[in-house]
């Protein structure tokens, strides 16, 4: 008998943990999901411009930074490809971008691009551009 009513209140203590532990996750995603539209909104704020491109059947984006710099990725039909950190500079017809070229990223962004309204134009590479994301 004493057997049984141990075996019970183990039962009893495990069931009372695992609510325990549901009640804290559910605080946690609800604190968390509370959160996220702050973070959203003080990243948007450090953007400049945001700009979308293609490469044929990948996709490509080039975020200007306030602080000068940038961030270039690009991705295939399920997964990121890639990205380019750098720095970048404009005035009212160019767009200066200054990162590290290797063997990955070769061919895959320019460093000068002519702004045309919402378009950057590569001076240099072939069907390469960008349109600002609205």
């Amino acid at each position: 008998m004493l057997v049984r009513r141990v075996n019970h209140l183990k039962r009893r203590k495990s069931f009372i943990e695992d609510k325990v532990n549901i009640l804290g996750i559910v605080i946690l995603l609800i604190v968390g999901s509370s959160l996220i539209p702050f973070y959203l909104q003080k990243q948007q704020e450090k953007i400049v411009a945001s700009y979308c491109g293609d490469f044929g059947i990948y996709g490509k984006s080039l975020v200007l930074l306030k602080n000068g710099d940038f961030g270039f990725h690009y991705w295939g039909c399920s997964q990121s490809y890639g990205h380019i950190k750098g720095t970048w500079k404009s005035n009212q017809n160019y767009l200066e971008l200054d990162y590290q070229i290797n063997k990955v990223n070769e061919g895959l962004l320019d460093f000068s691009y002519k702004i045309k309204g919402d378009e950057l134009l590569s001076s240099a590479l072939e069907n390469d551009g960008f349109t600002l994301c609205k």
